[in-house]
């Protein structure tokens, strides 16, 4: 079986960069990127299997997500550089705003 017959088990990178952009600027937001990075780090290693549970029930979930949602977050899920990416750009993301905080102060 060719993985075109399995929704969601690749994901373009263009498309994983934009996930990444959007949830890692939300979790900066939020104040959480501390939380969020040590939950990526202790997913990683089981996400595909995430990923493949996700698409078990993904039926179930097209009516409230939305087909084309539920199947980026499976192929996301399904590639561990995508959460080391993502955690990745959480900590950027955080360095970042403490550069800012620090700079506002000195000001």
């Amino acid at each position: 079986m060719d993985k075109e017959g399995l929704p969601g088990l690749e994901l373009p990178l263009e498309e994983a960069e934009r996930i990444i952009a959007n949830v890692a600027r939300r979790i900066v937001d939020w104040g959480m990127s501390v939380p969020a990075v040590i939950a990526l780090e202790v997913v990683k290693p089981v996400s595909f299997i995430a990923g493949n549970l996700l698409l078990t029930i993904a039926p179930f979930l097209y009516p409230l997500f939305g087909k084309e949602n539920i199947e980026s977050l499976c192929g996301f899920l399904n590639n561990r550089a995508f959460i080391e990416l993502l955690a990745k750009r959480i900590e950027e993301l955080s360095e970042e705003g403490e550069k800012k905080a620090e700079v506002k102060k000195e000001g």
